[in-house]
């Protein structure tokens, strides 16, 4: 195929200007743009591209828009297919040629020999039977490493053929054409890096995308657009029925469509966030895409100011976690991401999006120098006097220790339960908290010593009717 190749139109001899590659979440696309006048148009597209998945687009009037039969791709990739493959077929015409001599052998007889004849014919034999098997065993790795080398190459693509695309154009004025499709088997990943620095107070973050595709050539210096939303995704409102009260609801059928999911190298590619119509987006510019390959494109990277500290959650695991508070500069994306502390990677998992200017969280994971000894040490209940209600009552004791050589600071945050009921009463026991919201997240602050540790105790009542 001829991705950005000469093409021919009305005598005159182009290059594509421009290419975009856009990636959605279940799907992308490539358009090439070319200056064309009137004329005839011609070009290949792969294999895979039909009438019905084919989008054209110029102020030309278009006419004899035709898709030829597929026929072989003239590729520098095709030519190293074709070159492996009859490296492949000779090494195991060799290797066919060996073992036929390695049969022979096993055929050989010594008759009417005398001893010392036969000695010496049984050397020579068995000396040619090894110098065989050795060569054989040679030949085999060789038959292996050939179809290995055809492998990668066959891999780099999704077929080896293309269609000629001709069109007919008729233009006032020099013009742009578009021409785009989408792209089959393309992988797109997003991958975030949380490198954090406690000791400067800093937080570095990369985001970056890996790419691969199989259209068997290279995508050189073009435009990606990266979408954080999927293709067909939210195109119109729900419609507005009226709404009837008293009456049995009655809606008309709703037609509903699914949406369907869908060798490493790097890029540093300054990709800047776009702000489009009503949609946002990342975009870079100069990227080369092998086919074949997976290909680390960074978009963005920015280095923030950080805030060390210590959470634990006494509700959950009752466990102390690193975390880092700070506010980026740029939007960070939802995506997989890697987290390093001070050098040491920490491992991955998925983060939320974090919008540019509001204060955000990341943690990386357990502090293995603060201890938490979580203690159950009241649970019980009693009935009051007549019967009517009874009342629940627990306490925790916790008992942080900072077994570091420095002094650490320390966010505890409990969950005092909310009643959803008036007849149901809560009540907060044992120390104050620091703060304690509408949603119930009681938190304490303070400062651990080197080897200092602090107790707190946090509980509640809730007393609700009895049922009967």
């Amino acid at each position: 195929m001829r991705f950005l190749a000469p093409l021919l139109l009305s005598s005159l001899s182009l290059m594509a200007n421009t290419a975009l590659l856009e990636i959605y979440t279940n799907k992308a696309f490539l358009t090439q743009r070319f200056d064309v006048g009137s004329g005839v148009f011609e070009t290949t597209l792969p294999e895979f591209v039909h009438n019905d998945t084919l989008f054209i687009r110029t102020p030309c009037a278009t006419k004899e828009i035709t898709i030829g039969t597929p026929t072989k791709a003239n590729t520098p990739l095709q030519a190293q297919i074709e070159t492996a493959t009859q490296t492949l077929q000779t090494a195991r015409q060799q290797l066919l040629a060996l073992e036929a001599k390695e049969r022979l052998l096993e055929r050989v007889a010594f008759t009417n020999s005398s001893f010392g004849d036969l000695q010496k014919n049984a050397e020579g034999f068995t000396t040619l039977a090894l110098e065989t098997l050795a060569a054989k065993n040679d030949q085999e790795e060789v038959v292996n490493r050939a179809q290995e080398a055809l492998d990668l190459l066959t891999a780099k693509h999704t077929t080896s053929n293309v269609k000629p695309l001709s069109l007919s154009l008729t233009c006032n004025a020099p013009s742009m054409l578009e021409i785009r499709f989408e792209i089959p088997n393309l992988q797109a990943n997003r991958v975030n890096t949380f490198t954090g620095e406690s000791v400067e107070g800093r937080l570095a973050v990369t985001q970056s995308l890996f790419v691969s595709h199989t259209l068997g050539e290279d995508l050189n210096n073009i435009a990606l657009r990266l979408y954080s939303f999927g293709y067909n995704h939210s195109l119109t409102p729900v419609p507005f029925y009226p709404q009837y009260v008293g009456l049995p609801e009655t809606l008309p059928m709703m037609r509903t469509m699914a949406l369907k999911s869908t060798a490493e190298s790097t890029q540093d590619v300054a990709g800047t966030p776009v702000e489009l119509e009503s949609k946002e987006a990342w975009e870079a510019s100069g990227v080369t895409l092998p086919s074949g390959e997976r290909t680390q494109v960074v978009f963005h990277q920015q280095r923030v100011f950080a805030q060390y500290g210590v959470e634990v959650d006494g509700y959950g695991t009752a466990m102390a976690y690193m975390r880092a508070s700070f506010t980026p500069e740029t939007t960070i994306e939802p995506a997989m991401a890697n987290f390093v502390l001070d050098g040491m990677l920490l491992g991955e998992r998925s983060n939320v999006q974090f919008l540019a200017a509001e204060e955000a969280h990341i943690y990386f994971g357990k502090h293995d120098l603060i201890d938490v000894e979580k203690k159950l040490v009241r649970n019980f209940t009693t009935e009051s006097g007549f019967g009517s209600t009874k009342t629940t009552e627990r306490m925790w004791r916790y008992t942080v220790t900072n077994r570091s050589s420095k002094s650490q600071k320390i966010d505890f945050l409990e969950r005092l339960p909310l009643s959803s009921h008036e007849k149901v009463v809560i009540k907060r026991l044992g120390d104050a908290p620091d703060t304690l919201d509408a949603e119930g997240k009681a938190r304490w602050n303070f400062t651990l010593g080197a080897g200092e540790k602090r107790t707190l105790e946090f509980g509640y009542t809730q007393s609700e009717p009895i049922a009967k």
